[in-house]
């Protein structure tokens, strides 16, 4: 016989929420996806799951030490199913691979020329990634976090994508 006794006390029922600033994150995973939205529309993307490894301090450094330090986070959607999508989504994979924004020609030719980011779809319409997306999983990046409000519920915001150097 096998017994499950989960201590539910330790468990989080969602992901611990990031007060404002600046952190660094790890990304554990990329998840793409395709659906139809019940008008007929299509949308598609990749969801990337994160790990939040520090806080950076006033002076530079990076905490470690805070409540949600080293705990997946909410995961960041990019989007690619319209061109006014691909300038955020762009600049997300630019600071994950290490690119400054101010450096997007020399990221072009040395990597965005050749990269698949592609979605398809089989006859389930499972989405089936281009093979770009697995360079991002293991990267590091800093963004900014905030907690902003949708639907009269909180919720992690991302922005500020800044590679490490």
């Amino acid at each position: 016989m096998t017994r499950f006794q989960p201590n539910l006390a330790q468990a989080h029922a969602g992901f611990p929420m990031l007060d404002r600033g600046e952190y660094e994150f790890t990304i554990t995973k990329a998840t793409c996806f395709y659906r139809v939205k019940e008008d007929g529309t299509e949308n598609g993307g990749c969801r990337c799951s994160l790990r939040v490894t520090g806080k950076v301090a006033s002076d530079g450094s990076l905490d470690t030490d805070f409540e949600g330090a080293n705990e997946m986070v909410s995961p960041i959607t990019l989007w690619i199913h319209t061109p006014k999508a691909f300038g955020m989504t762009k600049q997300f994979i630019m600071a994950a691979l290490g690119y400054p924004i101010k450096e997007e020609k020399r990221a072009n030719a040395e990597y965005f020329e050749d990269a698949d980011f592609s979605v398809d779809t089989d006859e389930e319409d499972n989405a089936i990634p281009g093979a770009s997306w697995d360079d991002l999983v293991g990267k590091n990046l800093r963004m900014t976090a905030d907690i902003g409000v949708w639907n009269g519920n909180d919720q992690q915001e991302y922005k500020s994508y800044q590679p490490l150097v």
